[in-house]
């Protein structure tokens, strides 16, 4: 229960997580994102049968999303959204993940489109997938041949050997690292346990 979820092991059910920091971890649908990015899309403004309705202030949008920040920056964080500027174009968007999911919006301003991944499994290559998303709409729209299917590339980990040897902690505890046959393993009192490779993400506020 306390380990990340093996590729060679069944899916089970993820409980009820309580996490005090000041996370999102929001349960949400679809369609409450869809929602959610009309009213990024519409400048805090929700459009329903031909009529407009202002969801939040038009100064309170853009203290939110900062899109009218006098800054030279490429990218800002604001009030819990990643702002993003690539040639005057503003996309919206955030990513994230808890134990169980992962997630990743986008929203063009310039294109009028929003795109949202949600996966039932963290570290998922989320952001690959809404890009490509983006590409394709661009493609259609342009009447130009689709791009290629993404593929995964990761970065090329340390040697193993960077990690073997003896590690001791503060208080004198000893354990050892070696190679094993498909990876690593612990050598502790004798007893021999396989470490599985995981994916650690940093994130770092503009």
């Amino acid at each position: 229960d306390n380990r990340p979820q093996h590729p060679s092991r069944k899916l089970v059910e993820v409980g009820l997580f309580e996490y005090r920091m000041g996370d999102g971890s929001i349960l949400s649908t679809a369609s409450d994102m869809a929602n959610y990015m009309q009213m990024l899309l519409g400048n805090g403004t929700r459009k329903r049968a031909n009529k407009e309705t202002r969801i939040i202030t038009k100064e309170a949008f853009d203290l939110f999303t900062g899109i009218n920040h006098k800054t030279k920056k490429k990218g800002w964080y604001q009030y819990g959204i990643d702002t993003r500027k690539h040639d005057a174009i503003y996309r919206i968007q955030h990513s994230g993940g808890m134990v169980g999911f992962s997630t990743d919006m986008i929203v063009d301003k310039a294109n009028d489109i929003g795109v949202y991944v949600s996966t039932n499994t963290p570290y998922a290559p989320h952001r690959l997938v809404t890009s490509y998303i983006f590409d394709v709409y661009n493609s259609l729209k342009s009447d130009k041949a689709l791009p290629e299917i993404p593929s995964i590339k990761r970065k090329k980990n340390k040697a193993l050997t960077d990690y073997t040897g003896k590690y001791q902690s503060t208080d004198g505890e000893q354990l050892e690292i070696k190679i094993a046959k498909d990876g690593l393993e612990i050598v502790d009192a004798n007893k021999l346990i396989k470490l599985d490779y995981v994916r650690t993400v940093s994130y770092t506020h503009l």
